[in-house]
């Protein structure tokens, strides 16, 4: 369970990170968080968002491929949201 712990705490630093515009650090924070469970698309998504924020283009277009590409453990409805919001990044990025 220690993991998970780990993890929970990491995104609520990355967040806290986020809102006071140390997007430096939030991006190592959601990077550590996606190595602690590499199966888990959540830290992908999140990193992808900061990105996006952002401005980076680029990185965001290969995050946004690693979520749809991860195989999560369950389908689910969060997932599913999750993996069209990317859809909707990477169709943007290539319109612009």
């Amino acid at each position: 369970m220690e993991k998970f712990d780990q993890l929970d705490f990491l995104f609520e630093y990355a967040q806290c990170l986020l809102k006071s515009e140390q997007y430096a650090e939030a991006e190592q924070c959601f990077l550590k968080a996606a190595n602690i469970v590499p199966n888990r698309i959540y830290s992908w998504y999140l990193l992808t968002k900061l990105y996006v924020e952002m401005g980076e283009t680029e990185k965001a277009q290969e995050t946004a491929r690693i979520v749809l590409t991860k195989e999560p453990k369950v389908q689910s409805t969060a997932v599913r949201e999750m993996r069209e919001k990317m859809k909707e990044i990477i169709q943007d990025s290539k319109i612009q």
